[in-house]
This record gives C-alpha cells, structure tokens and sequence, in this order.
C-alpha cells in the first residue's frame, strides 16, 4: 500500500510571510501591477524530476470486479488546448488556456485498463495538467537571488499568507491548495491500486515532493487545476525587494508600481560580514541613483569595522550583557 511522504493529519504551520522571485522583465512588473500569479505548467518548470515517482507493475488479476467497474463508471477529464486567437504569446511561450473535456472510460476492457494503470503517464496526467507557482521562506538567499532574479536583477515580493483550512498537511484557499515541499532521495513508490484508492493523495504527494539537492530553497508550492494561465493571487502583497545588481531604469519603473500599490520598497545589499542579504528601506524617490547601492554597502562595510575596532578595544563589553 502507499504509504511513502503520505501528508501528515497536523501540517507544518503556513508562515506569516512567503517570498516570491521574480526576474526584470515585463511580465513580472504586470503580474505585480495587476495583482496576479502566472501557473505555469509543471513541465515548464526547471527541475526535471518534477512529478517522478516509481510504480509497481500490475497485472489485471490485481483489479477486482469491483474496481474495474468503478473506474469504467468514474468521469474521467482529459485536457485540451484552446489557442487564443490574437493573444501575444506570455514569457513561457503560451498564449492560449487548457480546459478539461470529461468522458469515460466505460467502453475499454478489463484487460486494457489494467494495461494503462500500469503506465505512470496515465496517473501523472492530472498532476502534469496542473498550474504550480513557487514560493519560498527566505528572501535573503544568495542562490534564490542568483538562480531566479537573473543574478539580483531582479526582486522579491514578500507576500502576507492569510489563514487557511486544512486537510491532511494540504491548505486550501477557494480553488486553490498550497503546501511546503517534502525533499527525499527517492522517488516515492506506489502500486496501481494506490492510484484508484488514494489518488489525491498521490497526486498531492507528486507535487509537493522534489530531490534533497533543492533542499535549500526551503519551497512552498501554491496549486491549481489547470496551468498556463495567471490567477489572482490569494496572498496579499506586503513588500518588495529590489535586487542589488538592477538596473537604474527598471528600479525607477518598479518603485513607481509599489507606489501605485502603497506598497514599501526595500534595497538589497550584501551583508557586511556574512554571506546573506540586508534590506535597507523604506526606499525614497531620492535613493533612485546610480550610486545607491554601492554608497550603501560602503556605509555597512564602515560601520561593521567600527563595530569590529570598538569590540577589540572593549573585549569585556559583551560579557557584561
């Protein structure tokens, strides 16, 4: 029976805050004007083992009567892609939208659905359909900032997570779900009846599930039914940081969006003495130079040698705290 990274009754809190990286282009600034989020499909996304899992193979002896006639009479969705005509393609080459047309699949024989049930396609289909977009715990990582913001070109948005019901380590806010990801070695294993016993289950557990390697983005997922297309986000915007290395043209762009928002805008600049990020901010319209940033760090750089000299004066300082 399944029973590999099955979610747990009481689920890992949903934090105050989630973080969202976004790379400097257009899209990202009309997502973040608009309020919306892009789903994007999971085979868009830049892990190749997205949805992996391993099956063990059945053979139609494991289906009983019972089964096959249930799964013959349940609906089944199958995806279909509608070209929108005159829409400009998104950042992710789409300009169209997906919609499920249900059928069944009363007219296969026992034999030939216990053939397909054995293939993982079949059971990652509504997984693979589905929109995922990403978010993470950490807004001062160097990595997320290198791999996501395009080098810190980009930003982040800090987002305020409302409260949400849940069912078993799944939240949901309307049509949407959202989790943290589980990070393993190993792709989690299941059989065919599984599938037809627990299938939400599996199929939350497909996407909430990726390698220990991605480990340090400690990642939360927000879920929908159908992927390529923008949705309005459910979390409210709190804050944005600004990338250390983004250009003058586009930070003027992008502090004029927080302020139609009413939104803070914070500067990220490297840590004086430790390999992470600081946010310095509120940003004015003052700080919109070429020299910003870099009068900033010299400004850190100095106060945390003044910080060092003053505590090699004073060794004994900190002990009387």
């Amino acid at each position: 029976m399944f029973s590999f990274l099955k979610r747990k009754k009481e689920p890992r809190p949903a934090p105050e805050f989630l973080y969202k990286y976004y790379r400097p282009n257009e899209y990202s600034l009309d997502a973040l004007r608009s309020k919306k989020l892009w789903m994007a499909l999971p085979a868009s996304l830049n892990d190749p083992f997205d949805l992996k899992f391993s099956v063990q193979l059945s053979v139609p002896d494991e289906l009983s009567e019972e089964h096959v006639e249930a799964i013959r009479k349940t609906p089944v969705e199958i995806p279909e892609y509608e070209e929108i005509e005159g829409e400009e393609d998104n950042e992710n080459g789409v300009k169209g939208q997906y919609h499920w047309n249900e059928t069944t699949l009363d007219q296969l024989s026992p034999e030939t659905l216990a053939t397909i049930f054995t293939k993982p396609e079949f059971w990652k289909l509504p997984s693979a359909m589905s929109g995922i977009t990403c978010f993470s715990e950490h807004s001062a990582s160097p990595l997320m900032w290198a791999h996501y913001s395009e080098q810190n070109t980009g930003f982040v948005v800090s987002y305020h997570v409302p409260k949400a019901v849940h069912k078993n380590g799944i939240f949901y806010l309307d049509d949407l779900r959202f989790a943290p990801v589980a990070y393993t070695d190993r792709y989690p294993e299941v059989t065919v009846l599984d599938f037809f016993d627990d299938k939400q289950n599996i199929q939350d557990t497909l996407t909430f599930t990726k390698g220990y390697h991605w480990s340090y983005e400690s990642e939360w997922r927000l879920v929908s039914q159908l992927g390529g297309c923008l949705v309005d986000s459910p979390f409210e915007i709190h804050s944005v940081y600004l990338g250390y290395n983004m250009r003058l043209e586009y930070k003027k762009a992008l502090f004029d969006v927080c302020n139609t928002l009413g939104i803070n805008s914070y500067q990220q600049v490297p840590h004086p003495t430790q390999f992470s990020y600081l946010a310095s901010g509120p940003i004015t319209p003052e700080d919109l130079n070429g020299n910003y940033c870099r009068d900033l760090s010299r400004s850190l750089e100095i106060q945390a040698s003044l910080s060092r000299l003053e505590n090699r004066r004073n060794p004994f300082k900190r002990r009387r705290h």
